[in-house]
């Protein structure tokens, strides 16, 4: 499901796919990468206020990631 949600820099603004958790306020999306990457910027268009995160946390290099291993952190 989160997969179809990352998308081209021109596809940015098409709300037809979109990521929303209805049993839990929490989600851990992993993206993999091919190659060494150096990540300059996340670009997260959210709902209304309501609706849109608190915080966001990226963990670069961490292969098996759980909700108690990001809590911990």
């Amino acid at each position: 499901m989160g997969a179809r949600t990352i998308k081209p820099w021109d596809q940015r603004l098409d709300e037809t796919a979109f990521l929303e958790t209805d049993a839990d306020d929490q989600t851990i999306i992993r993206v993999p990468f091919t190659g060494v990457v150096k990540l300059r910027s996340l670009f997260v268009k959210a709902g209304p206020q309501d609706h849109t995160p608190d915080a966001i946390y990226l963990f670069p290099n961490v292969e098996n990631l759980d909700f108690a291993d990001a809590e911990a952190a």
